[in-house]
């Protein structure tokens, strides 16, 4: 897709007003440990491979999506607009910040939808979780573990889609 003029149109703005992106706060009762924080956000990764990637620009105006080999960076919130998939975020399409005890996830939809962007949050969150202590049961959390076994995967698909819809689909012509 051409990009416009000036080959630099954002549509991932990271607190940008009217940005395409989904928002999640996770307030905690103690204070935020930025290194756990970061070393979460990075394990939760290797769940959502696909969020691994990092937008490029070609030589013919076409975004490309290449791996991102460069580790996930937590920021200090700073309220400043922040290109998602740019150096600003390490690549990636979307931004782990926190202040004090509150985590903030801000994810481009292109990336995932509301559902996804929360999923990685709850990996997220397990992961910093148990790092601190807490024992939390993964039955239906995207762990490293489990979305390596397939039939796990299927089974927490299969649980999330209603009944309802599955008749509905199967009533199309």
């Amino acid at each position: 897709m051409k990009l416009g003029n000036a080959d630099m149109m954002y549509q991932y703005l990271s607190l940008g007003g009217k940005a395409c992106t989904f928002e999640v706060t996770y307030t905690l009762k103690n204070k935020v440990d930025v290194v756990l924080l970061e070393k979460a956000c990075n394990t939760a990764l290797d769940a959502f491979p696909l969020w691994k990637l990092r937008p490029y620009l070609t030589e013919d105006h076409h975004v490309i999506f290449k791996d991102n080999k460069e580790a996930a960076v937590v920021y200090e919130a700073d309220g400043k607009h922040v290109c998602l998939g740019t150096d600003d975020t390490n690549g990636y399409l979307f931004r782990v910040m926190y202040k004090d005890n509150v985590i903030k996830l801000i994810g481009f939809h292109g990336l995932s939808d509301a559902r996804g962007i929360m999923s990685y949050g709850t990996s997220l969150l397990y992961y910093y979780l148990t790092s601190i202590g807490a024992n939390i049961d993964t039955t239906d959390i995207y762990t490293v573990e489990n979305t390596r076994d397939v039939d796990a995967v299927t089974e927490l698909l299969s649980e999330r889609c209603s009944k309802e819809i599955v008749e509905d689909i199967d009533l199309l012509p």
